[in-house]
């Protein structure tokens, strides 16, 4: 590719940034793999494909371009905290931890390491990430996602009234947070308030239609019926294959209840086993309700065996470093 001038640079990086802004992803990740072409040492360019291939759900290849932003400058703050927030999304904090070896002295005065302390203490299951999140909010560093981390610590202590206060801190920062309402639906599902949960949970899933975590939290506070539209959306979602791991995961869960049918093996990282009845479940021996179960039984597999596939293939974006 022919070398380009610092004013074509500073064009096309202006170009791709603001498409970046505006959500157009594929544009903007097109303009910037541009100009690293051109000039493959410039650390922002790495930041930003990071960033871009972590809203486009690439770990990995966020990963590579975080750790090539950091050999070129590595006491850059804005990187850390976008490599360290990719790491935390992840259930098993071992590469959380890595990444809070690694980072020395670069955000002792910023709140959003206690954040990510805490979270890592979180996922390990110590009680001390409650004081760490706390921590981050009185340093400044007040995102949603650390009011949401804090009401899951208080929702897992049965500090039902604290834990609902600051999921709606983090709605009134965000209105449109997905997770918060989510959390907030399954915390007035456990308090008994099934109306308003339900509310929360349609929320919810118009905030991120094709989050299978929202079709589950919406079908555990009452029973669907078959008329219910969501069904049908929820469909969509599987043939869009876009849902996400965990959201994959819960459809799977969701479609299990739905139809009644027990999978022998439903896990994040693996193929589903041949279905079976569930041995209080009763069919006639006829030809026409064994033609309707098998029936229901292919939909099953067909819809489900790209999302078990993908998960399954996300074994290697689970390694940071």
């Amino acid at each position: 590719m022919p070398p380009m001038t610092q004013d074509q640079i500073k064009r096309q990086f202006s170009k791709a940034r603001a498409a970046k802004d505006a959500g157009r992803l594929e544009e903007a990740e097109k303009g910037f793999v541009r100009i690293l072409r051109a000039v493959p040492n410039l650390p922002e360019v790495h930041f930003n494909l990071g960033e871009i291939s972590a809203r486009r759900k690439r770990t990995s290849e966020a990963a590579g371009y975080f750790e090539a932003a950091l050999k070129l400058r590595p006491q850059e703050p804005a990187i850390w905290i976008a490599y360290l927030d990719l790491a935390s999304h992840y259930p098993d904090p071992a590469n959380l931890k890595k990444l809070l070896g690694r980072l020395g002295t670069v955000l002792d005065n910023h709140g959003s390491v206690w954040f990510f302390r805490g979270v890592a203490a979180s996922r390990s299951g110590d009680a001390s990430a409650e004081r760490m999140f706390r921590d981050a909010l009185e340093k400044g560093y007040r995102t949603p996602r650390v009011y949401i981390e804090l009401g899951i610590c208080l929702s897992d202590t049965t500090r039902d009234d604290e834990a609902l206060a600051a999921f709606d801190q983090a709605l009134q920062l965000d209105p449109r947070n997905d997770f918060a309402l989510s959390r907030k639906s399954d915390l007035l599902r456990n308090m008994g308030q099934f109306d308003e949960a339900l509310e929360t949970a349609r929320e919810a899933i118009k905030a991120a239609p094709g989050t299978g975590q929202h079709y589950y939290s919406y079908a555990s506070i009452r029973k669907m019926r078959a008329d219910d539209p969501l069904i049908e959306q929820m469909k969509r979602v599987f043939k869009r294959r876009s849902p996400g791991i965990a959201g994959s995961h819960m459809l799977g869960r969701l479609w299990q209840r739905r139809w009644k049918i027990q999978i022998r093996h439903i896990k994040c990282l693996g193929i589903s086993k041949p279905l079976m009845m569930k041995r209080n479940v009763c069919f006639r021996t006829n030809i026409q309700q064994m033609s309707k179960l098998l029936s229901m039984c292919a939909m099953f597999i067909k819809t489900l065996r790209p999302h078990c596939q993908m998960a399954r293939d996300s074994k290697e974006c689970a390694r940071f470093s």
